[in-house]
């Protein structure tokens, strides 16, 4: 890793792991803290597919504290995907009107953690309505730098896609 500063992006893709494949999102404004708001359900499987370009070794991840299964799907110098499995069992379904905060860290090669704020809003594990509200979410795109000097992250831009 070179001295200074190093661009990257960062791409997630979030499927179910059951029949309903799609996740969806919706668009809040400046309500909450953040302007989209990812649609998921509570004690059901999901899968992350992280996306790096160009291509970092990613040692692990983690959801909320909890430990996620890793699997690296493919790796080159301009790129590398991982498949993070998680289950949503101890999620309690949110409050009306409420958000919920799910840091998704990733520990990266030498690098250190980058941290990525999701948040999420968890109906029940047969709703069918009102998670299907809104956009399906194709995935995640951001703009990151890495700043070697101070081991830190910044994430310059998000967009929902």
């Amino acid at each position: 890793m070179n001295k200074g500063n190093t661009k990257f992006s960062l791409t997630i893709n979030i499927k179910r792991e059951d029949e309903k494949a799609l996740v969806y999102y919706k668009q809040d404004g400046q309500r909450f803290e953040s302007n989209c708001t990812i649609k998921m359900n509570v004690e059901t499987p999901y899968k992350f597919l992280i996306s790096f370009r160009p291509a970092l070794k990613l040692k692990s991840g983690s959801l909320k504290n909890s430990g996620l299964e890793l699997k690296e799907e493919s790796f080159t110098p301009e790129a590398s995907s991982y498949t993070l499995f998680w289950t949503s069992h101890e999620v309690c379904i949110s409050k009306s009107k409420g958000r919920d905060r799910f840091p998704l860290s990733l520990n990266v090669g030498d690098m250190g953690t980058l941290d990525v704020q999701l948040q999420c809003k968890f109906y029940g594990a047969d709703d069918k309505s009102h998670c299907l509200w809104g956009n399906e979410l194709h995935h995640i795109e951001y703009e990151c730098n890495y700043k070697s000097d101070t081991l830190s992250y910044d994430i310059v831009k998000e967009v929902f896609r």
